[in-house]
């Protein structure tokens, strides 16, 4: 655990298994999909109880250089990674629309790579290969990051990165912390489990009712799943 997080045990294991058949996914997969956005809006509703969004709004332009900075990267490294593979994978005609589809996933999720299956005509095959990469190399590339972590401050010194104004507000949020910590009760965390639900539920409501209002007015390119996340 001092070189590997828990976190990263999680992924990779739960992946091993899965691979390997222990979990019956064809099973599973009404009860995921049941819970699925349930849990998920529930999770993002908890996950920022904390969060002061007007602290966080003072490092606007920083956070929307950093997504940038990170996107280019992205798009860069597919695009060379493209051109050295193209032929080897089928050729530039065949793969193109899924390669594509598998940068916008790296970028904003595995929503951009629905939009851009359906917003292009890609060859199945290689859509499922891009599937398969999404899903086995983000798991790798997220255990790398979580290892990352802890060296951190090497890299922020190697590439002379000030990191202050985002360690302050990391600061002022562990000290808020800490002022208020208790342990909690079974009925807090009913209490809790509860609110977050009922959070849930209201934002799926109000977020559909959002995508309806602004496809109306011909902003589709706001997908109900956004609008969701956007009011919790």
């Amino acid at each position: 655990f001092n070189y590997v997080p828990p976190l990263v045990w999680i992924y990779v294991l739960n992946m091993i298994f899965c691979t390997v058949g222990m979990y019956d996914s064809e099973g599973c997969s009404a009860a995921y999909s049941a819970l699925k956005n349930n849990l998920l809006y529930a999770m993002i509703f908890v996950m920022l109880l904390r969060c002061d969004i007007r602290k966080l709004a003072k490092l606007g332009g920083r956070m929307v250089a950093i997504f940038l900075g990170g996107a280019a990267s992205i798009l860069l490294g597919f695009i060379i990674a493209f051109v050295i593979f193209k032929n080897p994978l089928g050729g530039g005609e065949t793969t193109w629309a899924a390669m594509a589809a598998l940068c916008a996933s790296w970028i904003g999720g595995s929503a951009n790579m629905a939009a851009m299956e359906a917003a292009f005509t890609i060859d199945p095959g290689a859509y499922g290969c891009a599937l398969a990469v999404d899903t086995v190399y983000y798991s790798v590339w997220i255990a790398l990051l979580l290892i990352g972590v802890r060296y951190a401050s090497k890299w922020d010194k190697a590439v002379k990165a000030d990191t202050s104004k985002l360690q302050e507000i990391a600061d002022a949020a562990n000290e808020e912390v800490a002022k208020e910590k208790k342990h909690a009760s079974a009925s807090d965390w009913i209490f809790l489990i509860g609110l977050s639900l009922i959070v849930s539920v209201i934002s799926q409501v109000a977020g559909a009712a959002i995508n309806n209002g602004l496809c109306a007015i011909g902003l589709d390119m706001f997908g109900s799943a956004t609008c969701v996340t956007l009011f919790v």
